[in-house]
């Protein structure tokens, strides 16, 4: 289950990439979003992608309540404060996220990307995409939001690309919230430095994503976002690429900080543009590996992870008081321990 209400997210964008992945690995996927009704009698087990900012936690206990079947809670951000013994299992991409189970499964792995069969020639790739064949070409990509700094790292760093002859490479993709004035000040900023920004407004499937971010001598990765328990999608996708790469010391980072080529910038702005400027004065161009971000080992995982909570589940009661239950009884059972159902305004059965 997907909570982003058909908006364009990166929930939404993970949530179908998951169903990719864990098809590939024979499971028969079906996504909807929470705002959907919740058919679920034919499903082994309903996997449910939670973020604090799409769905507050009376919405996940009404899930479990609408369903007797299995319920693991993927968690995308902190929040998702339901009781452990109400749900069968977690499931995260950061250590950070995983409560306290008491005993409940769980299982973490970092955020995977997809990742190319092989790196392609670069000179190639530049001549597909129309971008310069012998300038030295530093970029980035992600939903165009505030919280990428675009407008005043640009500010900093266009002129700095032009003094070091580098063009910068911006691909970013409508945000399900708006980001008013954005775009035009971008493009003021690509005016005042003609031929210095290439910018690429539109929704990439990963592929081409993934070409783009080939085709550039260096990457960076930052966002004023504080250093938190979560795993960033974007340099996941950056890493897949092969390409050099900068990134700003934060926990939504660590997946890919130490692994190699990659570059531990500042957590400030201004020490990161820095950073960044010291990397493109070296004029290093070495590729990596990106195998270790690739979903195929993560996903047999986690299918192997969903299978055995479903199995452990059919066994039978067991000795525990909740085991053998289903997630309606589990949450009644646990929700009477906690308060929960006067807190929430749920009625009891």
């Amino acid at each position: 289950m997907s909570p982003s209400m058909g908006a364009h997210c990166g929930i939404a964008v993970f949530a179908d990439d998951i169903a990719k992945g864990l098809a590939a690995e024979g499971c028969h996927v079906e996504t909807v979003s929470g705002a959907d009704p919740v058919e679920t009698d034919s499903a082994d087990v309903v996997l449910l992608q939670h973020h604090e900012e799409l769905m507050p936690d009376a919405e996940i206990l009404r899930i479990l309540r609408g369903t007797r079947r299995p319920v693991v809670v993927f968690k995308h951000s902190a929040g998702a404060d339901t009781p452990a013994a109400a749900v069968t299992g977690f499931v995260a991409m950061s250590r950070g996220l995983l409560p306290a189970t008491g005993g409940v499964p769980t299982l973490c792995f970092p955020h995977p990307a997809t990742t190319p069969s092989h790196l392609s020639d670069r000179t190639s790739l530049r001549r597909r995409f129309s971008l310069p064949a012998d300038a030295r070409i530093v970029g980035t990509s992600g939903f165009l939001k505030f919280d990428r700094e675009l407008v005043p790292l640009l500010r900093e760093l266009l002129p700095r690309a032009e003094r070091l002859d580098w063009v910068v490479q911006l691909l970013t993709s409508p945000w399900r919230l708006p980001s008013p004035g954005l775009l035009e000040q971008i493009a003021e900023l690509g005016e005042h430095h003609h031929g210095r920004l290439i910018h690429v407004h539109e929704h990439l499937d990963a592929e081409e994503l993934n070409l783009r971010l080939q085709a550039c001598d260096l990457l960076w990765c930052w966002t004023r976002a504080p250093s938190a328990h979560y795993a960033s999608g974007v340099v996941s996708r950056h890493y897949a690429s092969g390409s050099r790469m900068v990134v700003a010391q934060k926990h939504q980072h660590g997946h890919v900080l130490g692994l190699p080529n990659v570059v531990a910038a500042a957590a400030t702005l201004p020490g990161f543009v820095d950073d960044l400027t010291a990397e493109m004065t070296r004029r290093r161009t070495s590729r990596h590996d990106p195998r270790p971000v690739s979903w195929e080992p993560h996903m047999a995982s986690l299918a192997r992870f969903l299978r055995s909570v479903t199995a452990a589940r059919a066994t039978g009661p067991g000795s525990g008081p909740t085991a053998g239950k289903s997630s309606h009884q589990r949450l009644d059972d646990t929700a009477a321990a906690h308060g929960v159902l006067g807190e929430t305004g749920l009625e009891a059965p």
